[in-house]
């Protein structure tokens, strides 16, 4: 429908004070607010920790206590779905709280292990996972807890290091550029790029004589899921689009910081 000035006031005051009430065009940014809320459970956590136990231990065993404390916290907000209500802080606030401690702790301790067995690792959980527990959102299911979910992600996460260690070794630094490119813009991607999968959706109708009423499929027409080679264009059009439009806004606004500090506006 089409918003009236109610709607807008209703949803913006929401979105201000408990960053609820996302557009569906802004359905990805779910993972910013995890993120956001995450950092501070993290933060204010570690600092209890750092008071509660800096007689008993020492500063470096403070990090493997606090990963434990959210893994055990993760573990029973998953299974009772805990939540601070109008704030939305919720499990996946708590379960970005403990990725971020880990990530923290693996770069604190820069671990090596060998890639091999780490893919062999990763592998084995994914198939477990899948075999006997084959949903894939953990939205969705009730039957795996935090931790089903946990293992095969850092198992993941540390093979596609690996992946991209070796990527780096052997790509053509023109390829490595792009790949770069992309990585620095992935907000502008996470942003943009359902809306960018529109235009994809509106070429597809137009070529193929269908009623725009199509249009409002969401991510993208049900039309092209079965066909193959669509998540193709798909995927190129929402990343390249996304990045094409960040460097038009660097470009504008470089110049607009030119032409003002030409004039001498930012003076002392």
């Amino acid at each position: 429908w089409i918003y009236t000035w109610k709607d807008f006031a209703w949803n913006a005051s929401r979105i201000i004070t408990c960053m609820s009430l996302n557009e569906g065009m802004l359905g990805a940014f779910w993972f910013l607010k995890a993120l956001f809320l995450g950092n501070i459970i993290f933060y204010f956590l570690y600092k209890i920790i750092l008071v509660l136990f800096k007689d008993r231990f020492d500063r470096k065993d403070h990090l493997p206590i606090l990963l434990i404390t959210l893994l055990l916290i993760s573990e029973i907000s998953s299974i009772f779905h805990l939540r601070i209500p109008y704030f939305g802080v919720d499990e996946y606030s708590i379960n970005a709280a403990f990725y971020i401690a880990f990530g923290y702790f693996w770069s604190l301790n820069d671990v090596k292990l060998n890639h091999i067995v780490i893919w062999v690792l990763c592998m084995l959980a994914i198939a477990l996972k899948i075999y006997y527990i084959p949903d894939v959102v953990f939205g969705n299911t009730n039957s795996i807890t935090f931790l089903g979910f946990a293992i095969p992600a850092i198992l993941a996460t540390i093979m596609i290091w690996d992946i991209c260690s070796l990527i780096y070794k052997y790509i053509s630094k023109s390829i490595f550029v792009i790949i770069e490119k992309i990585g620095k813009n992935t907000i502008w991607i996470m942003a943009l790029h359902f809306l960018s999968f529109k235009l994809v959706s509106y070429i597809y109708i137009l070529l193929n004589n269908l009623q725009v009423d199509n249009l409002v499929d969401f991510p993208i027409l049900s039309k092209c899921i079965n066909i193959p080679y669509m998540w193709g264009i798909y995927t190129i059009v929402g990343v390249a689009l996304p990045v094409f439009f960040r460097e038009i806004f660097r470009i504008l606004k470089n110049k607009f910081n030119q032409h003002y500090f030409a004039k001498g506006v930012y003076e002392k």
